[in-house]
């Protein structure tokens, strides 16, 4: 049997024909005419049967006639006489084409799709079932890939078919028949996505990771200079300036307080976590605030403290970090070195899923977006590898989530000395497909080039620092510094210079907004009235 991408390329192999096939017909019967009846053969007008009829007795050597006959009762919803049709046809000229495909049709139809290659041809090639080298007509090329395709669903042979789909969809002309197939696909999809959920539930390997913390009450914030102190006041929509402010402080100033504020959110992060949205968003997100700028600021001194937050319960650090940026604020923590300690973080028993899967997501965009970080990076991500093989379950460390997440980052990043890892998985039945693929597929895309991902390029604006040169004439503006859509940079009169004993030289002062109208645009920028959004 041939591979998905062995039946693409057999598709696409042939030079294919557009023009008008033009065949030698005989007297009282032209091309223009048999043009003209395919048309009348799917209009369902009301003389179309009555006419092919009268011509295909008239002209019982022309195939064509009571191929469009059977097309015409089938428009009709006349499938018994339309299959009767095609069954005459095919007994009076079984080496006319499109007789062998109704007929591979009627097999497909009534569940005998595995008795396809006895009417087209045992290797089930165009070529086989034309019976000729000449170039097919689109028209035999898109009938033939549809049965196609069809022999390969009702094998349960979906990726196959899934190659045939895209062939049609690269090929000129095959629109309806390509959309008739997107269709059967859709339910294949469905059942094949339902068996992979079955099998990775059957086999899942969990860890059970730290357990929920109790409620606790909420301690003092610690004191800090007043510019890391507007971490508290903003959610995610944290100026730049105070970003800015920030990384002007002198550095063991801002890592001091910033670790203070990271210590802060880490100690209280069982408070918020119970208290089911009942507190001011800003503190939400003040742990992750502090962490990104950490990451930046302090790199190793500030490893220690990022492993104790992440050695928490999941749903806590999932919590802390925003779901979908878990893995954005470790990358700075592992710009300068210090993989031991995270190779050996990895390793330990009992640290949640959702912590592991941030740090392998971490390490892998490190080693796309920075070169010269690649080798240490892979090499932490193949050791983890090579210890989750050769883990038990129940040990703390084997969980076969995390191992679809840390194999489908070694395939993006192209790791060919994976290739011996996946295999052992495989045989151990602890690869996930619906996550990362079946092995077979995963090896295939080893032998790809590598995946062009730049993710560390699309962090927010706020923790972003890169070296641009100021626009002649006048300062730079820090809105250069955003990749991602912001509010309106916050005005300087939000940032007063006022003595302070830490040298930072500013203070937020509190500016009071009006109480919008009910009717009025809401504050929060979702573009809906007031009243219908925060009001309620």
């Amino acid at each position: 049997m041939r591979e998905p991408n062995e039946v693409y390329e057999e598709a696409m192999s042939y030079r294919i024909e557009y023009d008008r096939v033009e065949s030698e017909m005989p007297e009282g019967l032209t091309q223009d005419m048999i043009e003209e009846l395919h048309d009348l053969a799917i209009s369902k007008r009301r003389e179309g049967v009555p006419r092919l009829k009268r011509l295909a007795k008239r002209f019982p050597g022309v195939p064509v006639l009571q191929n469009y006959l059977a097309v015409a009762y089938e428009v009709r919803g006349e499938k018994m006489r339309s299959r009767w049709v095609r069954s005459e046809m095919l007994k009076q000229h079984p080496d006319y084409f499109f007789a062998k495909v109704a007929e591979a049709k009627r097999l497909h139809e009534e569940d005998r799709a595995a008795e396809m290659p006895t009417v087209l041809g045992e290797s089930m090639t165009l070529r086989e079932a034309l019976g000729t080298e000449e170039d097919p007509h689109i028209s035999e090329w898109k009938n033939f890939q549809l049965m196609a395709a069809f022999w390969h669903l009702d094998a349960g042979r979906v990726e196959h078919a899934e190659m045939i789909l895209k062939a049609m969809r690269e090929t000129e002309g095959a629109g309806e028949l390509a959309k008739i197939l997107n269709q059967q696909l859709m339910m294949a999809r469905w059942t094949s996505m339902q068996d992979r959920m079955r099998r990775d539930e059957e086999r899942r390997v969990v860890v059970e990771g730290p357990p929920e913390p109790e409620y606790r009450e909420r301690t003092p914030r610690p004191a800090v200079d007043p510019a890391v102190a507007a971490l508290y006041d903003w959610a995610d929509d944290l100026p730049q300036e105070v970003v800015e402010v920030i990384r002007r402080l002198p550095r063991e100033l801002a890592v001091r307080d910033l670790r203070a504020v990271l210590r802060d959110a880490i100690d209280n992060a069982a408070h918020y976590f119970h208290m089911d949205g009942e507190y001011e968003e800003a503190e939400y997100w003040t742990g992750l605030h502090a962490l990104f700028l950490l990451g930046e600021l302090a790199g190793a001194e500030g490893r220690e403290q990022l492993l104790e937050c992440l050695s928490m319960n999941g749903e806590v650090v999932r919590w802390m970090l925003i779901d979908d940026f878990t893995w954005q604020p470790l990358v700075g923590f592992l710009e300068d070195g210090g993989y031991a300690d995270v190779a050996a973080w990895l390793r330990r028993p009992g640290m949640s899923e959702v912590s592991r899967m941030g740090m392998v997501r971490a390490l892998s965009e490190l080693a796309a977006a920075r070169p010269e970080k690649r080798d240490q990076a892979v090499e932490v991500l193949m050791d983890f590898a090579g210890v989750m093989a050769e883990g038990e379950a129940g040990d703390g460390v084997l969980d076969t989530r995390v191992v679809a997440v840390l194999l489908g980052e070694l395939v993006e990043l192209r790791v060919r000395q994976a290739e011996g890892l996946i295999r052992r998985f495989e045989e151990r039945g602890w690869v996930e497909e619906m996550w990362c693929g079946s092995a077979a597929e995963m090896i295939g895309e080893l032998g790809k080039p590598e995946s062009k991902r730049r993710k560390l390029e699309k962090l927010p604006g706020w923790y972003r620092r890169e070296e641009l040169e100021p626009p002649a004439g006048g300062d730079m503006d820090l809105g250069m510094l955003d990749p991602w859509p912001q509010p309106e940079p916050s005005p300087p009169s939000l940032y007063r210079p006022e003595a302070s004993p830490q040298g930072s030289g500013f203070v937020p002062r509190v500016v009071e907004q009006p109480e919008p109208g009910r009717n009025d645009p809401c504050p929060c920028g979702s573009g809906r009235k007031y009243k219908k959004c925060c009001m309620r």
